[in-house]
């Protein structure tokens, strides 16, 4: 009873086990703003198109230093969505400042006037203190009549998010216009004023006002911060004049090339052990394994492992066994068998086959006293059967079970 009770617990563990890590709802799979994501948030379309258009294209996949930023010779653009999954360290903003420095062009997509469904997977508890950081801008929420933030779009709805371009910035065209896709309800930002940097407005959001795109010269480089992080996705790239705004500023900031910043989205060549933790697929492993565990430790009993068998010495019965064996791969089985049924007929006949010759031997196999022993009643007739069926399949040349034989053979014996 008690094995029983123990199997079946183990068994009900497997299957929740299994359950859990096969059938589980993991949620449904995010997109993330990665050059090689193929999703409506990932950037896989203006990747293809650049590499089509023969741009360089690289995509950043470790912490930026020095070597991770020196792609090729001429002026290059980057391209960084924010809030970011992994932070960036003061140590990398203050290289990527240098590198934007000395005549490099960074364009930072920051979702602040729109929400894209990946935003509620990432920890936006810093987030405008992070664009602060990077870009030295300062966005607050625009107010409505009442003082209250402005609210636009619902949640598990595509809301459209319209920029109106500036025709005197010279990326703009008369009559631009640029679209972002907002998943959930969002407010509507501003960038506070600041006397000591020059920022030169791009674009400004079509129903409020505030600027949505900045351009803020630095060093010889420059800082784009579009104050969408939906613009260049996939879903929208191809929304109002989009790639005009990219195209543009491939052509006159990105000489040298382009790079993704995936490393801040959480697409690294790095071993990220935080990350292996944090997977709940290794904390219902450890768990499955706990429990076996357990149940092995509570259950055990004899059927978990054979029980040995304690060495004895070797007896008369093991060598004849030994050499009964060896012997029997050398006999051929067919004469074998011929050889128990004359030697059987020769004892019915009441002499031996010890001293005859092969032909002899062979003579006394195909003579077989089959109407005496019928004429018997004591022979069972099944075995008589039996014991004949044989007999026709050796003297065809055929194998027979030697051991049925040799029973059956016996058991004649007794029966005369």
């Amino acid at each position: 009873m008690r094995d029983r009770l123990v199997t079946a617990v183990g068994a009900l563990l497997a299957l929740l086990a299994c359950m859990a890590l096969l059938l589980g709802d993991q949620g449904t799979p995010a997109s993330w703003p990665t050059s090689v994501d193929r999703g409506p948030n990932g950037y896989a379309a203006l990747h293809d198109w650049l590499g089509a258009a023969d741009v360089p294209v690289e995509s950043l996949r470790k912490a930026i230093d020095v070597e991770s930023l020196a792609m090729q010779s001429g002026r290059r653009l980057m391209i960084t969505t924010m809030p970011h999954r992994t932070r960036m360290t003061p140590e990398e903003r203050r290289r990527l400042r240098a590198w934007v420095a000395e005549g490099n062009t960074l364009l930072v997509m920051a979702a602040l006037n729109d929400s894209p469904d990946w935003i509620a997977r990432v920890d936006t508890s810093t987030f405008l203190d992070d664009v602060s950081r990077l870009t030295r801008v300062r966005f607050e929420a625009v107010p409505d009549r009442s003082g209250n933030e402005v609210l636009v779009g619902a949640a598990g709805r595509e809301t459209p998010i319209v920029l109106r371009g500036l025709d005197v910035h010279p990326l703009n065209t008369e009559g631009d216009t640029f679209e972002g896709v907002s998943d959930d309800l969002t407010s509507i930002w501003q960038a506070l004023p600041d006397p000591l940097q020059l920022r030169l407005p791009v674009a400004a959001e079509a129903h409020f006002g505030p600027s949505a795109i900045l351009h803020l010269p630095s060093g010889q480089g420059e800082v784009f911060v579009v104050a969408l992080g939906s613009m260049l996705t996939n879903r929208a790239i191809g929304r109002a004049d989009n790639r005009h705004f990219i195209a543009g500023l491939v052509r006159h900031h990105a000489g040298g090339g382009v790079i993704f910043d995936d490393f801040h989205q959480g697409l690294t060549a790095v071993y990220d052990a935080a990350a292996l933790f944090r997977d709940p697929r290794l904390h219902i492993s450890i768990l499955f394994v706990l429990a076996a565990w357990f149940v092995y430790m509570v259950g055990t009993w004899n059927r978990i492992a054979p029980v040995r068998e304690q060495a004895t010495e070797p007896g008369q019965l093991d060598f004849v066994r030994a050499v009964g064996e060896f012997l029997a791969r050398k006999l051929d089985p067919v004469e074998s068998g011929r050889m128990m049924f004359a030697t059987r007929f020769a004892e019915i006949a009441g002499g031996s086959v010890g001293s005859d010759s092969p032909a002899a031997v062979l003579a006394r196999f195909e003579r077989p006293p089959w109407p005496r022993l019928e004429a018997n009643p004591l022979v069972d007739q099944a075995t008589l059967d039996a014991l004949k069926a044989d007999h026709a399949r050796l003297a065809a040349g055929d194998k027979v079970d030697l051991r049925q034989l040799h029973n059956r053979l016996r058991e004649l014996g007794r029966q005369q």
